[in-house]
């Protein structure tokens, strides 16, 4: 893992899964993506974007649930973690009173376009980060409940912004931040996730939306339980993402494997 695999990663345009072992090492090499490549206003760079914590909780016993309440979940879940972070970012990297004023298109349109009736629109970049909290919040919880009772009681309407068409979040941010690349996110995953939220992150990879996202999904290669999505349609690497060494890690996977195919 050095500077030229670190830039060729963050800057490779295609989603990737970057294999490594678990720990400290990969950490901070992950980190240092985020270090070199922060997000800025009107700019060709790629900026990078770092995920520690992506998942929904697992469970060992849950009750039986509807598969598709579960999957909207997982989604929804996913597109807020994303945006928040994205967000977030942002307003640690630039000067909150320049954002704000370069931001009031974007403001505009989330209050045209993402709020829910009923409710104040969104002021600034700030409030926007709490609305998204929130809205995580409650679907974390909401999926919690689900899998515990095996029914879904959580009110929508009670939402600020109940729903993200990640697509359209990303394409209006970019817009008003004059950003003419896209944004790497790379997720790091320490700790096995969530079934639901693994297909999740797959089904961003499966859309291939290139052009603004780059999935960079960091694992042990045998912890990634599953390359389908919620959909059932698997990512393939031969058209939506490609693989990254960074360590021996991905050769003993294969190692061991072909061993037990052989027995």
């Amino acid at each position: 893992m050095n500077e030229y695999m670190r830039d060729s990663i963050v800057e490779y345009a295609w989603h990737q899964f970057l294999y490594g072992y678990n720990g400290e090492k990969r950490a901070e090499f992950l980190q240092s993506m985020v270090d070199t490549h922060p997000i800025k206003m009107d700019s060709s760079d790629v900026a990078a974007v770092l995920i520690s914590d992506y998942s929904l909780p697992k469970f060992e016993n849950p009750m039986k649930c509807d598969k598709f309440q579960v999957s909207t979940i997982a989604r929804e879940y996913m597109s807020f973690v994303l945006v928040e972070a994205i967000v977030e970012q942002t307003i640690k990297q630039i000067e909150l009173d320049k954002l704000n004023d370069r931001m009031k298109s974007f403001i505009k349109n989330v209050n045209r376009l993402m709020m829910n009736p009923g409710f104040e629109d969104v002021q600034d970049i700030s409030e926007l980060l709490g609305i998204l909290k929130e809205s995580k919040k409650f679907y974390n919880e909401e999926y919690v409940k689900l899998l515990q009772t095996g029914s879904f009681q959580g009110d929508i309407a009670s939402l600020k912004i109940n729903f993200i068409d990640l697509n359209t979040f990303i394409h209006y941010y970019k817009k008003a931040l004059n950003m003419r690349s896209h944004f790497s996110v790379i997720i790091d995953q320490q700790v096995v996730g969530a079934r639901v939220s693994q297909q999740a992150v797959n089904g961003i990879i499966t859309k291939r939306c290139t052009g603004d996202i780059s999935m960079k999904v960091a694992c042990q290669p045998e912890e990634w339980k599953t390359y389908s999505d919620l959909n059932g349609i698997y990512a393939e690497s031969v058209h939506d993402y490609s693989g990254v060494e960074l360590d021996d890690c991905y050769a003993k996977y294969v190692k061991e494997l072909r061993k037990k195919n052989a027995i």
